[in-house]
């Protein structure tokens, strides 16, 4: 290319005589901004301990670069939490930027999930990992002022978290072997037992019934609700430690048997009690962004869903998140 140079006050400014040509696009402030506010702020949503931090802090949309899906997902997470921290009407904007980047990042995304490889792998991990903390803070802030969660929106989510764990055994491979490595590594905690004495109550009176039940209703699943119980339990004490994990809704999720879950989305009531009990990790956690008014608002629902003989078994549940019993 030819440049000349031309002179203004002193300062020589370079001259592109095809510049017309190569006019730059214009920029996208929003995204700008969404950007920066993932690499300050936002990441930390996903990070565990300081590696990986920078995995999600720096490698993560440097992948994005070479995956629009990715990108789009960083875009949409950024804009909810901004939307997590204004007023009404920047809150409005926000949410609205957002589904607008996850409705594009879910159009491109199928295609991929189909053919995981050593090119995608570590894109979609980060992905399928966004889309967990997207579901919890979207469903909060959609309607201003008036949360729209419901107990199937909950059990959807845990199923998704269960989709992520076939997401990482799909793609363990690839990721074990490149720079986002330690993001698999996970050493499970010994925590110690801080269960109050109130806790454990709540927790041996959901055995006492699951062993009722099995032995007066027919086909009542006892030792699938054990299973639940018990890992309700570890997710519990994890919640009653002086530094809560943000991961620990997840790792509830991927220990459940299949069967809870079933149980689950029918409404039977054993399977509603547990996750009365459940709501109390899940207040633990309200100052966590995404989660916020998750534990109030579907302990009032199960509250509202539950007979009166079965309510005794989420009255703990009741008083540890509202304080007192509702009628």
């Amino acid at each position: 290319l030819v440049a000349t140079t031309s002179k203004t006050q002193g300062f020589q400014i370079p001259h592109n005589e095809n510049e017309s040509a190569r006019a730059p696009e214009v920029l996208n402030l929003s995204d700008l901004r969404f950007m920066i506010h993932w690499s300050k702020q936002t990441h930390l949503s996903f990070a565990r301990d300081e590696a990986t931090q920078n995995i999600w802090q720096f490698m993560v949309p440097e992948e994005a670069l070479s995956h629009r899906f990715l990108m789009h997902g960083l875009l949409a997470i950024s804009a909810l939490e901004l939307a997590s921290h204004g007023d009404n009407f920047a809150r409005s904007q926000y949410v609205e930027t957002a589904v607008m980047h996850q409705n594009e990042a879910l159009k491109v995304f199928r295609g991929p999930l189909s053919q995981i490889n050593r090119v995608n792998a570590k894109a979609i991990f980060a992905f399928s990992s966004i889309l967990v903390v997207y579901s919890f803070g979207f469903l909060h802030l959609e309607k201003i002022g008036s949360p729209s969660m419901t107990i199937e929106d909950l059990y959807h989510i845990l199923m998704l978290c269960r989709g992520i764990q076939q997401v990482i055994a799909s793609s363990k491979c690839s990721i074990q072997d490149s720079h986002f490595g330690s993001i698999l590594e996970y050493n499970p905690v010994n925590y110690p037992w801080r269960v109050t004495v109130d806790g454990e109550s709540a927790l041996h009176q959901l055995c006492d019934a699951n062993i009722t039940c099995g032995a007066n209703v027919a086909g009542h699943d006892t030792e699938v609700y054990d299973e639940a119980i018990n890992s309700l339990g570890e997710a519990l004490n994890a919640t009653s430690q002086d530094h809560i994990p943000r991961n620990v809704v997840s790792r509830w999720a991927i220990k459940l048997p299949q069967a809870f879950l079933c149980h689950l989305q029918r409404r039977e009531p054993m399977a509603l009690s547990i996750l009365g009990v459940f709501c109390v990790v899940l207040h633990r956690l309200r100052s966590v962004w995404y989660f916020q008014e998750w534990g109030e608002t579907i302990m009032k629902l199960i509250w509202q869903t539950l007979d009166s003989e079965w309510r005794i078994l989420v009255n703990w549940s009741m008083l540890e998140v509202f304080g007192e019993l509702q009628s």
